[in-house]
């Protein structure tokens, strides 16, 4: 059994995962799309994710708090018993069918000031040091007196 344990310590049974740079997707066969949504959505909890196959730590993810998306995919076919022979299904045999809901995560970006005003920022900063440094040498002046 493949599965995720969210930082929270909640699991999910997966079916895959992938990750691309600052992507990762996340294969679970269900129908249950709104619970999918409800359980990505909360970034606290995306903040780290472990992934294990049995009890078998496999991965850690952290950094990926934001739920870029979804893509639900129904009747899969997920099995087909060659066994049993069924003319309705285009094997020709049993299959099973599932839905498979596709999460897409990407990693939150450090929250970082926008283009510009770093410069404005520091230009500040130096009016702020030079202010104070003029404060010290007047009362450094006013205590000489």
């Amino acid at each position: 059994m493949k599965k995720i344990v969210f930082k929270s310590g909640k699991e999910l049974e997966i079916d895959g995962i992938t990750q691309s740079g600052k992507s990762l997707q996340i294969s679970i066969k269900s129908s249950d799309v709104k619970s999918i949504i409800d359980t990505f959505s909360d970034a606290a909890n995306t903040a780290v994710m472990r992934y294990y196959v049995g009890i078998d730590l496999m991965c850690g993810y952290a950094g990926f708090k934001r739920f870029a998306g979804l893509e639900y995919t129904p009747d899969v076919i997920s099995s087909i018993n060659y066994e049993q022979e069924d003319a309705t299904t285009e094997s020709g045999f049993v299959e099973s069918h599932v839905a498979v809901c596709t999460v897409h995560m990407e990693k939150a970006e450090e929250a970082g000031l926008p283009e510009g005003l770093t410069d404005k920022v520091a230009k500040l900063e130096n009016d702020v040091s030079s202010i104070t440094s003029s404060i010290n040498e007047i009362n450094g002046i006013l205590e000489g007196e």
